[in-house]
């Protein structure tokens, strides 16, 4: 209905009649097809309140555009101002409260603004705007962590609540509503946060789960970077470093989680690294693909084997809960060191802890020889068991357009149909397997990944050196 009503917009404001009456009577069709369809309460449009608040908002937006066309009967509007009393009466009732709250609550706040906003004449209808608008950022503040990102541990789940927030802050300075001063604090945060997740290219990098949540299509953030600046940026209670070093752009995974967070969106990528080169991707985390329909994809994709990491082989067992996963509760330990030659991290965790392992990795950046290398090893703890029959696995998922060609056991060139990109030595021995990438969700395309494995052995560094080539440039 946005993209329509650009286009109705658009036509009236040049005095196109044509245009208007046919984007006007395709408005009129398909709301009335809609009402017709999903009387209030029954059928599967009724059934989640996310949905009745995300479509809620994009009937009002369409109300404001087509509000002065002459033509749209005054019954039409009687009937669709009702089917928006259905929905504010839907949402009073339904809020998707929890012992930990997620997006789904902060989309029911924020579609019933807007209906508070549409509906404000009513005066008794409602409970107070002031002590409503309160009530949603606070809700916004419990679920962002102290460096201001999204606490459901996904970086696109965390720009669905940045768009929320900008709608309510927006909405909130369209009708004049006083809102806390943090709000803007709160949204100067978590848009720093999506830019220094943002390569050169403009793409957000995949962390955790993404099915691409939209508020309203075609009113969003566009992430750009024109000026691309060198940083390292860590982001303590997210759990994410990330480098930029143009040509580079490199993200370091930390196991940082906390008992507070839900764990629907998080995946098994503790530890994991993605790397892009001149804007293109060269290792990837593989995405999402879909939720309920294939469990068992679910499952992989969120797994340690479909990420840039490696893990103990038979590890814990997939969740049986599509939307629940097991993490342990573990602080910020981080190291970062820079100096004007090399850049170096370093991390360890303890999902391993009752095999009496303990995952360290290392990453050194040497910035003179355009060289990154990545140093595994495990920790032997207290209390450890027979590890003898387990194996050690290490993954690299590459990008679509990565094709990789092996040059002797353990060297491995990796191009684009244009240019060779880099290429990488091990101390492993590494096979190629097929994958699956998930650019968006419901999509997948082919991709390949490289895989090695060893038997488990404690305090036994495992390397690999990925060397920019000269021809990336």
């Amino acid at each position: 209905f946005f993209d329509l009503a650009l286009g109705y917009q658009h036509a009236a404001s040049t005095g196109d009649r044509e245009r208007c009456t046919r984007y006007t009577a395709t408005f009129v069709a398909q709301t009335n097809d809609w009402i017709a369809k999903n009387p209030f309460l029954i059928g599967v449009n009724w059934l989640n309140p996310m949905e009745v608040a995300i479509r809620n908002i994009n009937l009002i937006w369409a109300f404001h555009f087509f509000k002065h066309e002459a033509s749209i009967p005054m019954a039409f509007w009687q009937q669709f101002v009702c089917v928006l009393h259905d929905h504010a009466l839907y949402l009073s009732s339904t809020w998707e409260v929890s012992d930990k709250a997620n997006n789904h609550y902060l989309a029911d706040l924020v579609g019933y603004l807007y209906l508070e906003s549409f509906f404000v004449t009513i005066k008794k209808s409602y409970r107070t705007r002031s002590s409503f608008v309160k009530l949603l950022f606070d809700a916004f503040d419990k679920q962002l962590l102290a460096d201001g990102t999204s606490y459901e541990g996904s970086t696109h789940y965390h720009k669905l609540v940045t768009e929320l927030l900008l709608h309510a802050v927006l909405l909130c300075k369209h009708t004049n509503m006083p809102y806390p001063s943090k709000a803007e604090t709160m949204l100067t945060n978590m848009l720093t946060f999506l830019w220094n997740c943002t390569d050169n290219a403009g793409n957000l990098v995949q962390i955790g789960d993404n099915d691409g949540g939209k508020i309203v299509v075609g009113v969003g953030l566009r992430m750009t970077q024109a000026n691309f600046k060198n940083s390292i940026t860590t982001y303590k209670n997210f759990g994410l470093t990330i480098i930029k070093q143009n040509p580079w752009f490199i993200t370091f995974r930390h196991p940082t989680f906390s008992s507070h967070q839900p764990t629907g969106h998080f995946h098994h990528d503790l530890l994991s690294i993605t790397l892009q080169i001149c804007g293109q991707p060269l290792f990837v985390d593989p995405g999402t693909y879909v939720y309920t329909a294939q469990p068992q994809q679910r499952n992989y994709f969120r797994s340690f084997a479909a990420h840039n990491t490696f893990f103990l082989e038979p590890h814990t067992p997939l969740p049986s809960n599509l939307f629940a996963i097991q993490r342990t509760i573990d602080q910020h330990h981080a190291s970062v060191t820079t100096t004007s030659a090399t850049i170096t991290l370093h991390d360890y965790h303890h999902h391993f802890s009752s095999y009496g392992l303990i995952a360290h990795r290392m990453l050194e950046f040497d910035l003179h020889n355009a060289t990154v290398t990545v140093t595994d090893w495990w920790e032997r703890a207290e209390r450890s068991r027979d590890i003898s029959d387990f194996k050690t696995v290490w993954s690299w998922h590459t990008a679509p357009t990565i094709t990789l060609e092996q040059q002797l056991n353990k060297t491995w060139i990796f191009s684009t149909p244009q240019k060779e990109m880099a290429y990488a030595q091990t101390s492993l021995d590494y096979k190629p397997i097929r994958d699956l990438f998930s650019p968006h969700y419901g999509q997948i395309a082919p991709s390949t990944t490289l895989i090695a494995s060893s038997l488990t052995e404690c305090d036994t560094p495992q390397r690999f050196t990925l060397k920019c080539s000269e021809k990336s440039n």
